[in-house]
């Protein structure tokens, strides 16, 4: 396959593991018990402390170390941020190739944070709605590489 042909199949990949990752997620295989509010909501009750980061690219190591200093996560990568309020504001893909490793590391930290009484709140951006458009003009071969990988 060459590189066109798996550019256009990309935001098929990215549906079908969407799909896939929400399936298990929801079946308790990936991440277990998980009480977060309903996918519908759009609105939030202020929070004592809120946390927004944005334009994450892939770059997992740097992700986990900015949530390390806001004291959201421990030094194991697990929520510590109590009733926090984290909200991602998009921009996780495109360039660091570590981005299907995000989107599953907020996940795991949105259970763990409701568990707790804290939040995490992740939105699509830019580069999100570009690569659902089949724009890939700041793609990185290695978030392509990731993709192919994992389909």
């Amino acid at each position: 396959m060459n590189s066109n042909d798996f550019c256009k199949n990309i935001p098929n990949l990215v549906s079908s593991f969407v799909d896939t990752f929400i399936d298990f997620t929801v079946a308790g295989i990936f991440l277990p018990d998980p009480p977060f509010p309903p996918f519908s909501q759009t609105t939030y009750p202020p929070p004592d402390r809120l946390i927004v980061v944005g334009d994450l690219h892939g770059d997992l190591s740097k992700t986990q170390q900015a949530l390390r200093l806001t004291g959201l996560i421990d030094a194991g990568d697990r929520w510590s941020g109590g009733a926090a309020t984290l909200v991602q504001v998009g921009d996780v893909l495109d360039r660091g190739g570590e981005e299907l490793k995000i989107v599953y590391f907020l996940e795991k930290l949105k259970r763990q944070a409701v568990k707790d009484g804290g939040n995490v709140i992740t939105m699509n951006e830019n580069h999100e709605i570009l690569n659902v458009d089949r724009n890939f003009y700041s793609t990185d071969p290695y978030w392509l590489e990731e993709f192919r990988n994992w389909a």
